[in-house]
């Protein structure tokens, strides 16, 4: 294993690490602006990680995650873990009612579906996500409630990540670029980072 992988899974279960969520967030934001959506801080650990971009149910602002994802087929798995804490994280209630987010990974970005995933389908999706962050299992133990769990799964083509402003049209986001409107999500000048920082 990645020996900075080994000690991110030793650091990710320590209780105290939530304390410093403000200064991972405010790391992870400005390595995400200087790299163009390259690299971010659960990059340097050489796990897999992406940054989930959705619309704000209440606001209407893009809101955008880091968080640690798992390679699923085409997609990824993610988990609203909040290390175990008694809150659900604010994107977790976002990406339900959007149904859909803009995954960037490595300087590019992909719209992608979004489902919640339940019952026995949850516990075998669990299971895949325990074998690349075993800490999960340890935040399950933390809290009463039940983590959640998505499926995210591609329906557009991936594109070089390129920040843009948001504006609201008829109901629907769309996203300026260069003078053209292209439907789905991307990191607009407006976009604050979410307060419940990776995994």
């Amino acid at each position: 294993m990645n020996p900075m992988r080994a000690l991110a899974i030793r650091l990710g279960a320590q209780p105290w690490l939530p304390r410093l969520a403000p200064v991972v967030l405010g790391l992870d934001k400005a390595l995400f602006a200087a790299t163009h959506g390259r690299a971010g801080v659960l990059s340097m650990s050489g796990l897999p990680w992406i940054t989930l971009t959705v619309v704000g149910r209440r606001t209407g602002l893009v809101r955008r995650v880091p968080l640690l994802a798992v390679p699923h087929d085409d997609g990824w798995l993610v988990a609203g873990s909040n290390w175990g804490g008694p809150a659900t994280p604010a994107w977790v209630a976002n990406l339900t009612a959007a149904g859909r987010a803009v995954v960037t990974r490595s300087g590019r970005d992909t719209p992608m579906s979004a489902r919640r995933v339940t019952g026995s389908e949850r516990a075998q999706l669990w299971a895949e996500m325990l074998a690349t962050w075993p800490n999960f299992e340890r935040y399950a133990q933390r809290t009463t409630r039940e983590i959640p769990v998505f499926v995210l799964t591609p329906v557009g083509p991936t594109v070089a990540h390129v920040p843009a402003r948001a504006r609201h049209t008829g109901g629907r986001y769309l996203f300026a670029r260069g003078g053209r409107h292209t439907a789905g999500l991307t990191q607009p000048d407006s976009t604050r980072t979410e307060g419940n920082p990776p995994p």
